[in-house]
């Protein structure tokens, strides 16, 4: 009997249809957006059924900080609170 061999299917791309694959990699996605696959297998018999969708939510840029301000003599203080990261750590 033949090897299995594997097809994905990249749902936000058309279903663009990717045959003959042991592993995948996108490009650069855009932020925020949501990506969504399906794989299955195929041998001699046929295509076995696609895989539970896999969905991923891509990252985004951290939203602004609210920040405040004091001054004291000639000095000023700033200070900043915890705000979303946009799903990164802070760097």
């Amino acid at each position: 009997m033949k090897d299995v061999t594997f097809e994905m299917v990249w749902l936000n791309k058309n279903k663009k249809l990717y045959e003959n694959i042991t592993n995948f990699q996108t490009g650069v996605l855009l932020p925020g957006t949501t990506q969504k696959f399906q794989v299955r297998g195929r041998n001699i018999c046929g295509p076995g059924k696609y895989s539970d969708m896999l969905v991923e939510k891509m990252p985004t840029v951290p939203h602004k900080p609210i920040v405040a301000i004091t001054t004291e003599k000639c000095q000023a203080k700033l200070s900043w609170s915890n705000f979303e990261n946009g799903g990164l750590p802070i760097t």
